[in-house]
């Protein structure tokens, strides 16, 4: 019967940790696809050129792509669920 509670609690756990690693990470999908929905606006309305749209936009996934070897080094030291956690949160502080 004790079995049972630890069980279904256990359940429930999993449930909500896999309910919220999908609403931070389709939340972070949307956070860092702004830019590129917004060039067309940002171009007419500023009047920024297309080769500085394209600069910016490389830069940004150069540094994505830094951050990605970044962030299993440091997944390695700090852990998964730190990494997970602090990157959010730093995640949500840009795009803010």
């Amino acid at each position: 019967m004790m079995s049972d509670k630890i069980d279904a609690r256990e359940e429930r756990l999993r449930r909500r940790a896999w309910a919220l690693s999908w609403l931070a990470y389709a939340t972070l999908y949307l956070g860092r696809k702004g830019f590129s929905v917004t060039k067309l606006a940002i171009r007419r309305g500023l009047g920024v050129s297309e080769g500085a749209l394209a600069a910016i936009d490389t830069g940004y996934l150069v540094a994505y792509a830094l951050g990605q070897f970044g962030s299993g080094w440091l997944g390695d030291r700090v852990g998964a669920r730190r990494l997970v956690g602090w990157g959010m949160l730093a995640a949500a502080g840009a795009c803010a």
